[in-house]
């Protein structure tokens, strides 16, 4: 789970408080001395997930267009910003 985990969220790795997270999802995976426990990275991943649930609700709720027609977890910052950049007037 914490792999698959750490390959959704294209892009949200290299910014802000989720580099400390993707380190301890690596921690974790490559079992070193400093990994959280089994319990600790489920609790973090099920935050995660819901609020990227609340999230989805929230748009289609408020009739809102998904950013690249995707889901709250699997959407890419960088990709969208690119696109807008380059695809748009």
């Amino acid at each position: 789970m914490a792999r698959l985990f750490r390959d959704l969220c294209p892009g949200d790795w290299q910014r802000g408080k989720n580099i400390a997270v993707h380190g301890k999802l690596s921690e974790y995976l490559e079992k070193t001395r400093y990994a959280l426990s089994c319990t600790e990275i489920a609790s973090m991943i099920l935050f995660r997930w819901d609020q990227c649930v609340l999230m989805d609700k929230f748009v289609d709720d408020q009739n809102l267009q998904r950013p690249n027609g995707q889901i709250c977890i699997m959407w890419d910052l960088d990709r969208y910003y690119w696109h807008e950049r380059y695809y748009t007037t």
